[in-house]
């Protein structure tokens, strides 16, 4: 998937979390898309395939809603 032009990405809302100690793609998905498949577009979205490439402190975003994001 390629990551969606600024045109695209107008229809997206980005909902901004701080990452902390044991946050994990699968509870933020199941948290904000009611369901924990969809942990990848947080990952996709964010350009970080990996859990790991995150720190404390840093800013994960979290497009919404999970409808238009999937028609990218």
């Amino acid at each position: 998937m390629k990551h969606p032009t600024a045109n695209e990405s107008r229809e997206i809302q980005v909902v901004t979390k701080i990452w902390g100690t044991g946050d994990k793609y699968f509870n933020l998905a199941h948290q904000h898309y009611g369901d924990a498949q969809y942990w990848w577009v947080i990952a996709w979205w964010n350009m970080r395939p990996l859990e790991t490439s995150f720190i404390p402190g840093d800013v994960v975003e979290i497009p919404k809603p999970i409808e238009k994001v999937l028609e990218l």
